[in-house]
């Protein structure tokens, strides 16, 4: 199952279902801090914005996943802009790299839907 997919399938989780965080995540913010910023973090994945940088991480990492973790954020960075503006969504550089680092937090397991 795809990330979005999995967003998708589980649609309303922040109003209704728990978020799984990683130990290391949460013995350095907490786990209440985790638990809460994994909620925020996956509700603004699921934006039209969110889900735009969702595809464009998952993209660059099944298309060059040997390249650097700075190349993967410029390539996805660079598709988010074109994505976006293509769909008229206007926003921040800061924004953008913001739920870039916020979705790749997800694909790596530091918070996410409990499955």
């Amino acid at each position: 199952m795809s990330f979005i997919d999995l967003l998708h399938k589980v649609g309303g989780f922040v109003k209704h279902s728990a978020v799984v965080v990683s130990d290391a995540f949460a013995k350095v913010v907490g786990h209440d801090n985790a638990v809460n910023f994994g909620h925020a973090a996956l509700g603004m994945l699921q934006s039209d914005l969110g889900v735009i940088v969702v595809d464009a991480v998952k993209a660059v990492q099944t298309l060059d996943p040997n390249a650097s973790g700075d190349q993967k954020k410029s390539q996805a960075f660079a598709q988010v802009l074109v994505d976006s503006k293509a769909k008229g969504i206007e926003t921040s550089n800061s924004i953008i790299s913001l739920l870039v680092e916020l979705a790749v937090g997800v694909l790596k397991g530091h918070y996410g839907p409990v499955s």
